[in-house]
């Protein structure tokens, strides 16, 4: 039977980095869940125009990919890639469930969910997923990480982007 990583233990870890997350570093993104059944499609159940919820402000921290620039006939075009990192437990408490496809704003840039990384496990171990019923109270899946690109505001359906 494994000595660390019991219910206890991890308690104990969500706690130091829910200070560290809401106290210290207090990144906070708005998070646009897809809205499915508002979203309208066509006969072929494909959509130019997606529908979101309102957004929901989710503590996290980031690792910022450098900006790249490319220049075309139609003007100078940015890109930028993120990975947004999120505490599982914060997630589930703001019931936000993470899908491939919603919209998080950052800085005023939306960026467009890519990748759903869901791989730390404390001591190695998920619960949920359990071989051996000895171990089922020690370890959990303790992070999610959105990799995510960015997003033009004019394909996206969140606020009004022509004005007159």
């Amino acid at each position: 039977m494994a000595l660390y990583g019991r219910q206890r233990d991890i308690k104990l870890f969500r706690s130091f980095n829910n200070e560290i997350i809401k106290d210290i570093v207090q990144t906070e993104i708005g998070y646009y869940v897809l809205n499915l059944s508002s979203t309208r499609t066509n006969i072929y159940n494909e959509s130019l125009a997606k529908q979101y919820d309102p957004p929901v402000l989710v503590p996290c921290l980031i690792n910022r990919k450098d900006q790249t620039s490319m220049a075309d006939d139609f003007g100078i075009d940015r890109n930028q890639t993120m990975d947004f990192r999120f505490q599982k437990q914060i997630l589930k408490d703001q019931k936000v469930y993470p899908q491939i496809g919603d919209i998080i704003l950052f800085v005023n840039n939306y960026f467009e969910v890519d990748e759903l990384v869901e791989n730390q496990y404390i001591l190695g171990k998920n619960p949920d997923y359990s071989y051996n019923t000895e171990v089922d109270d020690f370890g959990d899946s303790f992070s999610i990480i959105l990799k995510s690109h960015m997003m033009r505001r004019g394909a996206l359906n969140i606020e009004n982007t022509r004005n007159g």
